[in-house]
């Protein structure tokens, strides 16, 4: 896997600040966090949850993560506010400024918190107790396991997970085996392990002892008030009911040194679930136990304050190193609060530095009980008695190290911080984008500092960036968008996270990183990746991993049950309750309140077949592999057929979700009780992007993207067309405008010779994410098309990501964009950006457009294949061209005149 995040990063799951990932003598996962709360004396103020909307704002953050910056409203923006920044300086040192701003009439008081902690990835552990000769092995080091009812996602795991992982505290290693399967939603339950007869499970474990009499010890809980059993090696193992977990034995014919099978098979009863096994002689089986231990949060604390400001030394159970906090404020004072949550502490203690106020946890009247919300605790210093005049600002300054160092000036770590401050990378935009750079800079410091750490990933925990922290998990076609976005801002991290999404194709547990809708964007982000790289060799040795993903979803790996459909069309409702990312899109919705969601195929489970089958294709031909080139092509022709034979609806003029008997037969379009098509939506207008649909159709669904009565608003493309009968004006996707499934309307305009309309999706887009952002600072998921407003979560970047695609499309020097079925072998820009010669292949039957963007300081001609031709200046410096449909192998040349 590569390795592209730094030890310390905006980590945290809790609280805006820094983190370092740490190497913990017993834990895995093991978080240090440092978060710095500034405040107006004796104020409400807000602890910098990253999950809520306390006026805190990603600014600014460089790729690298050396410098990062938040801002947070102290009162209502640009009043009092303070921007808090971190610098590394150092593998192990980074200071924290903290700089207050008081544009308010009256002179303020203020102060500094830092609050200190460590965080688990479970508040407890559990320990074995085993006797000197034992042999202990997790109940998850399996060789081989299998259902005797096999579900769709066997070798489909979600979230990177193993066959029966699922995580829970108790467990040996916080992880055990059985079928929890809550993480799925809405979908079919099976019978837990052990239920049903024939669940297998093998263990191949080497020995370092050869036993005399062995017993095999199991740790387990069942899931019911039931008894259930299993056969080992032809001996059965009885397991009792339990509520905790508890211990079952059974005596084995022979464990000796060296590689011994053991063979587990059902014997049916209730369900069960798997934690760990040991081997010993029968005489020291009752020496096998297990306890659970709680994490210890508190750390042995050394506190110091001089006439140069407050010294705390930290010291954690289980790691090597100790953690050090230097202010250079003599006024700096100290304080314990003793939970995991921030919130439990009345915020006027947080604010009011006075020592009367210490005991943080204390309400301020008996009406109230203390809260303790978490396990955990905050070492907090302060830094105090700040008065900052109207008009003016002051700094504070903190120096965080993991190792003794000689500590700087406050003015030389100010020359530190410009100069990195100043290094900090930003999008630039020609004149005509210039508008933009404030609200697409807030947008991409928020999908840089959107990172979290631990996720499990499939054996290991890594750093992960998510669409917002309020989600604490992977998410598939989110992170795609991220990793389109990445591409721009960082090339490293994009190929980390396409890294970690794609599988191997000996990876039995998945094909591809399955979390939320498998809209399989990763191939969309490998192909941008790809095109116009310089480095293209190195990349496609993730080809065979991108085609698995694809396998996957046209139903020929990983056990897919995708393709089971005798329409020819595909769907995901058996690994995902939301086949489009759309959740609250009406004919999905229709399909579920009528239980037929399993009966169904959507438009956007073959549309995205199609379209990626047509991506990787240009990849192959690139790499000379002619079979796989045959494969998409039948998938293409086949997938194509069955949408225009069973899924277009004529009275509509959109396709429609195709129902199917219980045969696999397709037995129409799902419509309401009147008739109407319930898919006059984005997802049914999703041929057209695959490039599916025959030129009549294409006109219909053309007219109801770019009419104002239907699909197109003020704001963008609805997900929903407005003149329906379900249209809502407060749902979540439905009465709101999205920016992600918009990108893909917008390269497909670019494919089909819509310029004017493929710009008009990008404005309409940049002009409402301006408006917003500008006036609350936050990026949100989506605008509603009533107010105009963003709306749900608040620091977002997934889905938002096409933003700041489209600016840099129109916008940023150097950039050259065009549809999906262009692909550019080479683009060379002008150290002064006022020439640049691309040369493209060209896959499209149609006309296509090239958005090249320039210095724009005079006007421009362009020569395509050596040739004069036209040029359009859509903006100055963003010139378009039009590849005509019959030249295969565009040589564009375009300079300044």
């Amino acid at each position: 896997m590569i390795k592209a995040m730094p030890e310390w990063g905006p980590y945290s799951k809790k609280y805006f600040g820094i983190s370092k990932v740490l190497s913990h003598s017993r834990e895995e996962g093991v978080r240090f966090d440092f978060t710095v709360l500034p405040a107006v004396a004796n104020s409400d103020c807000k602890a910098p949850n990253v999950t809520l909307p306390v006026g805190v704002h990603p600014w600014e953050c460089k790729s690298d993560y050396s410098y990062w910056s938040y801002r947070q409203d102290l009162e209502w923006k640009d009043i009092v506010y303070s921007d808090v920044s971190f610098t590394r300086l150092s593998d192990g040192a980074t200071l924290v400024r903290t700089e207050i701003f008081n544009n308010s009439p009256l002179m303020q008081n203020c102060l500094v918190n830092y609050f200190a902690s460590v965080q688990y990835p479970f508040c407890e552990y559990s320990l074995p107790r085993l006797p000197e000769k034992c042999e202990l092995w997790s109940a998850l080091d399996y060789s081989e396991f299998s259902f005797n009812t096999p579900r769709p996602w066997d070798a489909q795991v979600m979230d990177a997970m193993k066959k029966g992982e699922f995580f829970d505290g108790s467990f040996y290693r916080h992880r055990g085996l059985g079928d929890r399967d809550n993480n799925r939603y809405i979908l079919p339950k099976y019978p837990r392990l052990a239920e049903e007869k024939g669940d297998r499970i093998v263990y191949r474990i080497i020995s370092e002892n050869t036993y005399s009499e062995p017993v095999l010890c199991v740790h387990y809980r069942t899931t019911d008030n039931a008894s259930t059993a299993f056969s080992v090696n032809g001996k059965t193992l009885s397991l009792e009911p339990t509520d905790a977990l508890g211990f079952a034995y059974v005596c084995l014919d022979s464990f000796i040194k060296g590689e011994n099978t053991l063979e587990l098979v059902s014997l049916g009863g209730g369900g069960a679930e798997l934690d760990f096994f040991a081997v010993c002689e029968k005489g020291d089986r009752n020496k096998v136990g297990c306890t659970l231990h709680k994490n210890n949060f508190v750390p042995e604390a050394e506190e110091a304050v001089a006439s140069d400001g407050g010294l705390l030394r930290l010291s954690y159970e289980g790691l090597s190193e100790s953690f050090y906090v230097k202010t250079f404020n003599p006024l700096t004072r100290f304080r314990k609060i003793e939970t995991g949550c921030l919130e439990d502490v009345p915020s006027p203690r947080l604010s009011q530095p006075d020592p009367s106020f210490d005991n943080m946890l204390e309400t301020f009247s008996g009406e109230f009980n203390y809260k303790h919300s978490d396990e955990g605790y905050f070492h907090n210093m302060l830094a105090h008695t700040l008065y900052i005049s109207p008009g003016e600002s002051h700094v504070e300054y903190a120096v965080l190290t993991d190792r003794p160092v000689e500590y700087l000036k406050p003015s030389e770590y100010e020359e530190i911080y410009l100069q990195r401050k100043a290094s900090a990378e930003s999008f630039r935009f020609n004149e005509a984008g210039k508008e933009y750079e404030f609200s697409n800079n807030l947008l991409r410091a928020a999908i840089l500092q959107n990172t979290v750490y631990p996720l499990w990933h499939h054996g290991e925990y890594v750093v992960h960036h998510t669409p917002g922290k309020r989600w604490d998990s992977f998410y598939t076609w989110d992170s795609g968008f991220i990793g389109l976005d990445m591409n721009l801002i960082s090339p490293r991290l994009s190929e980390y996270m396409l890294d970690l999404y794609l599988s191997e194709r000996d990876n039995p547990d998945y094909a591809f990183l399955l979390h939320g809708s498998p809209v399989p964007v990763q191939i969309y982000q490998y192909y941008e990746m790809l095109s116009g790289s310089d480095d293209r060799e190195r990349l496609y040795s993730y080809y065979d991993r991108a085609k698995l993903f694809y396998e996957f979803l046209a139903g020929r790996t990983h056990g897919s049950t995708t393709a089971r459909f005798k329409s020819g069309l595909t769907t995901t409702f058996d690994y995902f309750y939301n086949c489009s990312g759309m959740d609250d899109l009406p004919s999905q919705a229709y399909a579920y309140r009528l239980n037929k969601q399993l009966a169904t195929a959507p438009c956007i489970s073959s549309s995205q077949v199609i379209r990626t089958a047509k991506l990787l294709s240009i990849i192959a031909e690139h790499l000379g592999k002619e079979e796989d080139i045959g494969e998409y092509r039948s998938d293409i022709e086949r997938l194509t057929n069955a949408l225009n034979k069973y899924a277009w609806d004529e009275e509509s003029g959109y396709y429609g979700y195709v129902l199917h008997n219980a045969d696999g037969n397709p037995e129409g379009i799902l419509k309401n009780e009147d008739g109407e098509n319930m898919n006059k939506t984005l997802d049914g207008v999703y041929p057209l992007i695959a490039g599916a649909c025959e030129s009549e159709k294409s006109k219909i669904l053309l007219s109801h993207l770019k009419s104002e009565n239907e699909l197109f608003t003020p704001v963008g493309i609805s997900a929903v067309d407005r003149s329906a009968s379900y249209f809502s004006t407060n749902g979540y996707w439905n009465g709101n405008v999205w920016f992600s499934h918009q990108w893909f309307v917008w390269k497909a305009m670019l494919d089909t010779g819509e310029a004017d309309f493929a710009y008009k999706i990008a404005e309409t887009a940049l002009k409402a994410w301006k408006k917003e952002v500008e006036y609350s600072y936050y990026t949100f998921e989506m605008i509603s098309i009533t107010t105009g407003r963003g709306g749900w979560f608040h620091n977002f970047g997934g889905l938002s990501s096409p933003i700041n695609l489209w600016a840099n499309a129109y916008f940023a020097k150097g950039s050259l964009n065009c549809g999906f079925d262009c692909f550019k072998e080479s683009v060379r820009f002008n150290e002064d950006f006022t020439s640049v010669h691309a040369v493209i292949s060209h896959y499209n039957d149609r006309d296509s457009t090239v958005i090249a963007v320039l210095d724009g300081r005079g006007s421009y001609r362009a020569e395509l294949n050596g040739e004069p031709v036209s040029c359009f200046e859509r903006a100055k410096g963003t010139v378009e061209i039009t590849i005509p449909a019959s030249v295969k192998r565009a040589d564009i040349k375009i300079q300044l005149v």
